[in-house]
């Protein structure tokens, strides 16, 4: 083995463009060659980027609990290479649900408001009324979906079907969105003269508010 017939035998090996090709190329090496670190480690590079097994940098995901979990990321961003990016955001699944607490809030005071309804039936009505146009609007593929097996059904039927089997419309959304839902029914129900829970007095985060 020589340096030039090493260096011949790696262009040979990046050259190829594609798997048969490289194991063509693999193939037809010697012995020597073929055992060589510089061979291995290049033929495997090729081979896992063909058969599209190239490993993907590990990503994370960690809730700043408390200590442990800090220490935990220092760690981890203490080994990361130099072209890792961190980002650190404000934790959305706890507001999406203190909002859906709240909402089932406003189903109650809606109900003891109300004569004739249940806090599950004014949810689905709620729900078909203000959660299916946003939900429409921003996920045209469920809005096909729920289409397509609920419109066929009449009012009635179309409520009775989202209670019974629990179609989930709040659990879907976001930050947003449920703001955007929340807001529509606050203001319709006011108009009407049912006296809602103000989440600026009682705020989303409130305990016992579900």
């Amino acid at each position: 083995m020589t340096p030039d017939g090493l260096k011949y035998v790696l262009g040979r090996l990046g050259d190829a463009p594609d798997l048969p090709a490289l194991q063509r190329v693999w193939g037809n090496l010697g012995h020597e060659y073929a055992r060589h670190p510089d061979v291995i480690a290049l033929k495997d590079k090729l081979k896992a980027q063909f058969l599209g097994e190239t490993k993907k940098p590990e990503t994370h995901t960690i809730i700043l609990t408390g200590d442990a979990q800090r220490d935990h990321a220092r760690d981890l961003i203490g080994k990361a290479p130099p072209d890792a990016v961190v980002t650190i955001e404000e934790a959305k699944v706890s507001r999406t649900k203190a909002q859906n607490r709240f909402l089932h809030r406003l189903f109650i005071d809606i109900e003891r408001q109300t004569m004739g309804q249940t806090a599950a039936e004014i949810k689905a009505h709620c729900n078909l009324t203000y959660g299916r146009p946003i939900l429409a609007r921003d996920d045209p593929e469920w809005e096909s979906a729920f289409g397509y097996i609920f419109d066929s059904l009449n009012h009635p039927a179309k409520l009775k079907a989202i209670r019974v089997l629990d179609i989930p419309f709040t659990r879907r959304m976001g930050v947003k969105q449920l703001t955007e839902y929340i807001e529509q029914m606050q203001r319709d129900y006011a108009e009407a003269g049912i006296r809602l829970t103000d989440p600026s007095l009682r705020g989303y985060e409130e305990e016992g508010q579900c």
